[in-house]
């Protein structure tokens, strides 16, 4: 890429989400030796994602918290952003999904979807107003490729998918509902 250098990580690719989850819930313990020792769970609210965080215990020794947290604080907590794209062009947008598909063995035909840091700075639904959430710029037009007009469209989701017939593909942005749905797109810039 050639403006901002930019390392993206999605959260599965810094945890294993099948040591997290116990039938559709976060496993839910504070300072224990290894994930395999919690045996209580939490069911995790929309906007939410399961965690694990390496601590270290009151008297030095290693130990992992596992549990709930909001995605923006999940990013933050990796050192990190939700991904923007506020300076890309559509083709720096194409170059980024071809990666991304690649990194993720997205194979044709199946579609990428995560959370971006944009939202809604209405906060209405019916007309938004798509901001990117740290540099507060408004959403180029053409970025976004899907409008759902739901009631609660409050976060966005970057979309690719590819199809193999004829090479085409669909890059680019859609508003959604805040679920478990997605998982965060977290963008660390290196300097």
């Amino acid at each position: 890429m050639t403006t901002d250098e930019i390392s993206i990580r999605a959260s599965h690719t810094l945890i294993e989400k099948e040591l997290l989850v116990f039938s559709d819930n976060c496993l839910s313990c504070d300072e224990i030796e290894s994930p395999d020792k919690c045996n209580t769970t939490t069911e995790c609210n929309d906007g939410n994602e399961c965690f694990l965080m390496e601590v270290l215990t009151h008297d030095f020794k290693p130990a992992v918290r596992l549990g709930c947290m909001e995605k923006k604080n999940y990013c933050r907590m990796q050192c990190s952003n939700l991904a923007e794209f506020g300076t890309f062009t559509p083709e720096h947008m194409k170059q980024f999904f071809q990666y991304t598909s690649r990194l993720f063995h997205i194979s044709s035909g199946e579609e990428f979807q995560a959370y971006v840091g944009i939202e809604d700075a209405n906060q209405s639904g019916s007309r938004p107003k798509w901001v990117w959430e740290v540099s507060g710029q408004t959403m180029i037009h053409g970025m976004q490729t899907r409008f759902n007009p739901t009631h609660h469209t409050y976060c966005m989701v970057a979309i690719h998918r590819t199809y193999s017939s004829d090479h085409s593909y669909i890059a680019g942005l859609a508003n959604v509902d805040c679920s478990k749905q997605y998982k965060p797109l977290c963008q660390i810039k290196l300097s």
